[in-house]
């Protein structure tokens, strides 16, 4: 049984205003997704969902850097690159890290 694969999502040369849609849907998807994660935890068990929690604050990060990065493209003409291979491994659900 093959248990890793991975798959391209992003690839190709965008202008600033296009990676920045791109990647700002991602990245929003992405905080979006632990941000309900988060509330539906602390309403159904009254605890806070750390991970979902600490995800969230490291992709605003990330989210800053993108923009500043698109900025930066933007003052000097430039385009970007984006290659998005997202890789997935299974794994047994003992070894990995489920998160409350």
């Amino acid at each position: 049984m093959d248990t890793s694969f991975s798959f391209q999502l992003v690839e190709g040369t965008y202008l600033p205003s296009e990676a920045k849609k791109i990647l700002m849907t991602l990245l929003h998807d992405k905080i979006n997704y632990h941000e309900r994660e988060a509330f539906s935890t602390e309403e159904r068990f009254g605890i806070k969902a750390q991970h979902s929690l600490q995800r969230i604050e490291a992709l605003q990060k990330v989210v800053e850097e993108v923009l500043a990065q698109i900025e930066l493209a933007q003052l000097n003409e430039m385009d970007l690159v984006i290659n998005g291979t997202l890789s997935v491994e299974l794994v047994k659900a003992s070894q990995s890290k489920h998160a409350l």
